[in-house]
């Protein structure tokens, strides 16, 4: 009885997929509720996303609101309010189309092995001064091109908690981050 325990375990570990089942049990035996179900996030997360503000700087009150802010976020449904802006993360769509702004010299220098992490979820925001200005995007067209990168990536490739990040402190951006080393499901590169 115990071998066939343990080939179930070997088994269960080398399955990548499995990963995320084997956190949320550890989490579920170790009683921590989940605040997103989509991400698998809980109270520690929130903990994690809160400490990245200077808390400093924020008198009780204030922190505590902030800690609400982030729940409600993670827990809110996905969603766009009439701006374009994401509301909230739960429920998190299985693929989701993004975009992103590169300059480059030409369109065949363009590294399409790593086309970056941080990305938008509403193309209108690429063409917005409040972006350029935040992003601190110059450029001279004597030097190169502005290339729209337009893609789809899994849920599995989002960064949850560095989104959840952006999103609150930087809403201008409107970013979806991707975890490093991800490539999209397909991309298509545009000018600008």
């Amino acid at each position: 009885m115990e071998v066939g325990i343990w080939m179930m375990i070997i088994f269960i570990l080398k399955n990548m997929e499995s990963k995320q089942y084997i956190r949320k049990l550890i989490r579920e035996e170790l009683n921590k509720p989940i605040v997103n179900k989509s991400f698998s996030l809980t109270m520690d997360d929130v903990e994690y996303i809160f400490e990245d503000w200077d808390l400093e700087l924020l008198d009780e009150e204030e922190r505590q609101r902030l800690k609400g802010h982030i729940i409600r976020f993670l827990q809110t449904n996905f969603s766009l309010d009439e701006k374009g802006m994401l509301k909230g993360i739960e429920n998190f769509p299985e693929k989701i189309t993004l975009y992103r702004l590169i300059f480059a010299n030409h369109y065949d220098k363009i590294n399409t092995d790593n086309l970056g992490i941080h990305w938008t979820i509403n193309k209108n925001t690429i063409y917005d001064d409040k972006f350029w200005g935040q992003i601190g995007f110059t450029f001279d067209e004597s030097d190169g091109s502005l290339y729209i990168i337009k893609a789809v990536f899994k849920k599995s490739q989002v960064d949850a908690i560095n989104t959840t990040i952006h999103q609150l402190s930087n809403e201008i951006e409107n970013e979806i981050t991707i975890k490093r080393n991800e490539k999209p499901i397909v991309y298509k590169i545009f000018n600008y």
